[in-house]
C-alpha cells in the first residue's frame, strides 16, 4: 500500500512528509486563505476616521510589526499614511517604529520586506530600544482581572514605553489578529505596549507569575490578566490612539482588514479569527508534526511557539509522554536578540526541564526566559524533536531531540510512543488550534 504523503513548510520551502500507511493520521488546517485579490481596504471602521484626528502640525508615530510576524504591514502602513497626508501631516512630523520588544533589531533589508523603499525614503524609521524608554506610569493589580497574579514587589504593573511614542502626538499600531500564548489572541494594542515596552513592563508581564496564570492561555482574552494589562496601560497613557490591524493567511496575505478604535477593533477581528483558526478534534494524538514555516523557524525561540501553541493550549490535542516534531532549520540558532539570548541559557543551564520549572516558578525571570519556562513546562509532558536545524547541539542543549530529516523524526517518534500512532498533522501551527473536545471522543 502506497504510504501517504503531506506537507508542511519548512523555512521559505517546504517538506514532503511521508508516513507508515498503517498509522491513524489526521490534518487540522484552519485554511485561512485570502480573497483574489487580497483586500487593501478595511472592511469595517469604528470610530472617527484618522485624519479627523491630526492636523499639520501633529507629531505621528505608527508601530509596525518585527520581522518575526508575517503581517501585511506595507498594506496597513499605506492605509493610515494615506490618512495622515490626507490631513496635512507632512512627512517629517511621521516616525515608523519597528515594535521589536526584546529581539533584535531589524536589518535593513527586514525594512524593506515589511514596509518597502518608498517609505524608508520618506520617513524617519526607527528600530525600537529597549532601553531607551520612559516611565508613563504603572497598572494597578485590580485591574488585571480576577484571581491576579501575585507580585510581591509591587501592587501595580509599570508602563515603560519608547520615548518616541511618548513624545508622540498621535500614536497609530499595525497588528495581526492571531492565536497567542500570552494574550490569547495577538494584535490591538500589544504592537506599542509590548512592542515599543521596557526591560521592566516586559520582564514583570512575560515573568512565571503572569506566563503562569491560569488565564493567560493561547486562545482566550476574556479574564486573561496578560491581555487585561495591556487594555489597561493603554486606556491609562491614551495611546495608541488608533490602529490598523489584519487577520492574515499564511503566506502574510491580508484575509481581512479593520481599522479605528484599538479595543473595538481588536474584539471585532479576535471574533472573526476564533471562526477561522480553532479547529475541533475528537481524540488525543499521540504525535503531532507541527508546521512553523518562515519568519518563525528562523530561531528556536521563535519556533518553539508552535510545539506551546499545540501542547499548552487550553484543550491539548496531544496526549501526555506524546511526541511533538517541529521541523525548523533556524538558521540563526536560538536567537539574535536579547529575550532570545536569554531564552536559550536558561534551558540550557538547566539539568532538565523540570529542574528549571521548579527554580522559575513563583520567581522572577529575564526577558526571553518566560518562553524557555513555557518550553519546559511542555517538555514535562511531552517529547520534542526538531527536524533539519543547523545547530544540532543547540537543540540538544535546550533539552530537545534533533533530527537530520523528517523521517529520522518519525522513526524516533514511533519508537517513543511504541505503538500504531495516532498522528496529528497541523501544517500551520502557530495559526491553527487544535481544540479537543472530550465528550465527541469515539
Amino acid at each position: 500500500m502506497a504510504r501517504p504523503t503531506y506537507t508542511v513548510p519548512f523555512g521559505r520551502d517546504s517538506l514532503d512528509i511521508s508516513l507508515p500507511s498503517d498509522w491513524e493520521v489526521e490534518v487540522a488546517d484552519a485554511h485561512v486563505a485570502a480573497p483574489d485579490p487580497p483586500p487593501e481596504s478595511p472592511s469595517v471602521s469604528f470610530g472617527p476616521p484618522l485624519r479627523d484626528l491630526a492636523g499639520p502640525s501633529t507629531r505621528a508615530l505608527i508601530a509596525f510589526t518585527d520581522a518575526t510576524r508575517l503581517s501585511p504591514d506595507r498594506i496597513m502602513l499605506r492605509l493610515a499614511l494615506r490618512e495622515l497626508e490626507a490631513a496635512g501631516v507632512p512627512d517629517e512630523n511621521i516616525t515608523l517604529l519597528c515594535a521589536v520588544g526584546m529581539h533584535r533589531p531589524s536589518t535593513r533589508r527586514e525594512k524593506l520586506a515589511k514596509i518597502g523603499p518608498d517609505a524608508i525614503s520618506r520617513y524617519n524609521v526607527a528600530d525600537h530600544r529597549p532601553a531607551d524608554v520612559v516611565d508613563l506610569g504603572a497598572v494597578p493589580l485590580d485591574a488585571l482581572g480576577p484571581s491576579p497574579p501575585f507580585l510581591d514587589t509591587r501592587d501595580d504593573v509599570p508602563i515603560q514605553l519608547n520615548k518616541l511614542v511618548a513624545d508622540a502626538d498621535l500614536v497609530i499600531a499595525t497588528g495581526i489578529v492571531e492565536p497567542h500564548q500570552y494574550a490569547g489572541y495577538s494584535g490591538g494594542v500589544k504592537t506599542v505596549i509590548i512592542g515599543c515596552a521596557g526591560p521592566e513592563t516586559i520582564g514583570i508581564t512575560h515573568g512565571p507569575r503572569f506566563v503562569g496564570h491560569r488565564g493567560v492561555v493561547l486562545g482566550k482574552v476574556a479574564d486573561n490578566p496578560f491581555q487585561n494589562f495591556l487594555r489597561a496601560a493603554a486606556q491609562i497613557i491614551g495611546k495608541p490612539d488608533y490602529i490598523v490591524n489584519a487577520i492574515a493567511d499564511p503566506a502574510g496575505n491580508p484575509v481581512e482588514l479593520a481599522v479605528g478604535d484599538p479595543i473595538r477593533v481588536h474584539d471585532h477581528l479576535v471574533g472573526k479569527a476564533r471562526e477561522l483558526f480553532e479547529v475541533k478534534v475528537n481524540k488525543r494524538f499521540d504525535i503531532v508534526i507541527a508546521g512553523v514555516g518562515h519568519p518563525k523557524d528562523v530561531n528556536l525561540y521563535q519556533a518553539s511557539r508552535a510545539a506551546t501553541y499545540i501542547g499548552l493550549s487550553r484543550a491539548p490535542a496531544i496526549r501526555n509522554g506524546g511526541v511533538i516534531i517541529l521541523p525548523a532549520p533556524c538558521p540563526e540558532g536560538a536567537g539574535a536578540g536579547i529575550g532570545e539570548r536569554n531564552f536559550f541559557r536558561a534551558l540550557a543551564d538547566s539539568k532538565s526541564p523540570s529542574a528549571l520549572v521548579e527554580a522559575m516558578t513563583g520567581g522572577n525571570c529575564l526577558p526571553g526566559q518566560q518562553r524557555a519556562l513555557l518550553l519546559a513546562r511542555l517538555l514535562e509532558r511531552v517529547n520534542v524533536i526538531v527536524v533539519g536545524a543547523s545547530d544540532p547541539d543547540m537543540i540538544r542543549a535546550a533539552h530537545l531531540i534533533p533530527a537530520d530529516t523528517v523521517d529520522q523524526a518519525i522513526e524516533i517518534a514511533g519508537g517513543m510512543v511504541g505503538r500504531k500512532p495516532r498522528t496529528l498533522i497541523v501544517p500551520h501551527a502557530t495559526q491553527t488550534m487544535p481544540v479537543y473536545e472530550p465528550d465527541k471522543e469515539t
